[in-house]
């Protein structure tokens, strides 16, 4: 290990992260580099302060004759960057007394340095740990209290949803463990514009909406053990400058049906250019994304249907089924029964067994990889992501995984992926989501001339707290299935469900697809 002392400016942290950067490329091309080793840079300006440089990883460190604290790195690109050498000596300098006074809190203190990059705000974060809440715990309060059935302020399960998507992000990592009483509005107004450039405006304006109500409620209910005692109400002033533009797109039955053909066709093969050779589309989630098309259900309730509310119509029979969801399940707020046509429920099914967790007793359209688990809005839609080349050349593991070696024990070459494809647009097909298919199905019923069939579709009452689990009995089960479906037929015939007109639009719009699909495949689908 070489150490040289030198009075680090610019010049030494550039080149330290170029050396940086090309070990690690080097490593990860599986060659060797003549720098790899380590080699340290002893900063004559403040004792202690090094520069140190190993294994393709740049970090400013300080070491005193008790410790060695890393406060920050160059390279790799990391959630406590520091490459400055003058905020380096800034930082090291409070380090060094906080080690004198008290080294038990330093590594707080560099997390909230590092979400405030000022000296203050991060003491303030010391004094507020000690005996006031962090942003999480001040979420996890809000979404408990709001819960309850005797809340003032009862959060619907979609809204509830919606708090843990907003606030499951990596940008709030570091804003959660906070103590609330430290934040400040310029936090906020950086995850706001992270989530907006990632992730689109609608839910950039989530975060700000759930942030200010996080915060409200502290104020009105918990503001001496959240330490938000609303004195300096800042967040709001915290607003989100640009809005959702009304989405006109209402792609064509033939284009649909052509994605879906485009998508089976990878059902047994990778799609072009793919690393790995595996199937680029499956079965389970080509099913979800058929059962949104033909149903036009919001996503989330869609594919949240259980298996006993997708029932046999024995009312009116002749493979007709109804399927049914909870007032909790849909955005509205009301329970929905749907009656599904004998061809569509037909091709459901024959796309259903072949889902890898096909069979499952508590879902409809299982995750492919949790059976206790439902399919995803993001993991269907991926389809059309993928399809279109939108996803990253690079996927990420969410856990890394041994690379595996040659006979010589080097590394063996991970495969690259060649190229981004978009097969939709070379199908002549636009971009399209589930939500566009409710408008092109409104314009549909309403060619048809029944333009109220569309709003009954979409859900624009039945009530039940039994939760179906797989740990019933064969007989419990067949009970259970039997009161359910005389249960779910005969709330599907109450007049508030508009039975007959609900059918007539589901056979139209179905047969509409489905006759579309079959024009293109040459082939017929008969109801068993």
């Amino acid at each position: 290990m070489a150490t040289t002392k030198i009075f680090i400016t610019r010049t030494e942290t550039e080149r330290a992260i170029r050396k940086a950067r090309d070990v690690s490329e080097a490593k990860r091309k599986g060659e060797k580099h003549p720098e790899s080793g380590m080699a340290v840079l002893s900063d004559m300006s403040l004792k202690g302060l090094r520069l140190i440089n190993v294994g393709g990883v740049a970090s400013w460190v300080l070491k005193t004759e008790k410790h060695t604290k890393t406060l920050g790195y160059l390279y790799p690109p990391h959630d406590k960057p520091l490459t400055a050498p003058d905020k380096a000596r800034e930082i090291a300098g409070y380090v060094k007394q906080l080690l004198i006074a008290d080294p038990d809190r330093v590594d707080t203190y560099l997390d909230a340095w590092h979400v405030h990059k000022d000296h203050n705000k991060a003491m303030a974060a010391l004094v507020a740990k000690a005996d006031t809440w962090t942003f999480e715990e001040c979420i996890k309060q809000m979404l408990s209290d709001r819960q309850k059935p005797d809340s003032t302020d009862v959060l619907k399960p979609l809204s509830v949803k919606d708090v843990n998507t907003a606030f499951n992000r990596p940008v709030f990592d570091k804003i959660k463990k906070t103590p609330a009483v430290a934040l400040a509005r310029a936090d906020f107004e950086k995850a706001r514009d992270e989530v907006r450039e990632k992730s689109g405006i609608s839910p950039a304006i989530k975060v700000v909406a759930w942030s200010r109500s996080v915060f409200d409620w502290m104020v009105r209910h918990h503001s001496g053990q959240s330490g938000v005692d609303g004195k300096d109400p800042w967040w709001e002033l915290l607003h989100a400058p640009y809005k959702v533009k009304a989405k006109t797109r209402r792609p064509e039955v033939s284009d649909i049906v052509r994605s879906l053909i485009l998508a089976e066709q990878y059902l047994d093969k990778p799609l072009p250019g793919r690393a790995i050779a595996t199937a680029g589309v499956g079965a389970g989630v080509l099913a979800g994304l058929w059962w949104i098309v033909l149903t036009c259900q919001r996503g989330d309730a869609a594919l949240s249907l259980r298996t006993y509310n997708l029932v046999d119509d024995e009312q009116r029979g002749e493979g007709w089924k109804i399927a049914a969801w909870e007032a909790g399940q849909m955005k509205a707020g009301v329970a929905q029964m749907l009656p599904i046509p004998p061809r569509a429920a037909n091709i459901l099914d024959q796309l259903r067994k072949r889902a890898k967790n096909h069979g499952s007793q508590a879902w409809c359209f299982p995750s492919d990889r949790d059976d206790e688990k439902h399919a995803t809005v993001s993991g269907v839609y991926r389809i059309l992501y993928r399809l279109a080349g939108k996803d990253t050349l690079v996927q990420k593991a969410k856990e890394p995984k041994a690379r595996r070696l040659k006979n010589d024990g080097s590394p063996r070459k991970l495969p690259e992926r060649t190229s981004r494809q978009d097969l939709l647009k070379e199908a002549g097909i636009d971009w399209w989501s589930g939500h566009d298919v409710r408008r092109t199905l409104q314009m549909t019923l309403d060619n048809a001339g029944i333009p109220g069939g569309a709003s009954v579709i979409l859900a624009h009452e039945m009530k039940s707290d039994i939760n179906l689990t797989v740990s019933m009995s064969e007989r419990q089960r067949d009970d259970f299935m039997k009161n359910r479906v005389a249960h779910i037929t005969s709330a599907a015939y109450g007049a508030a469900q508009y039975p007959r007109l609900k059918a007539e639009a589901m056979r139209i719009w179905t047969d509409l697809v489905l006759d579309e699909y079959e024009r293109q495949k040459h082939v017929v689908f008969v109801p068993s």
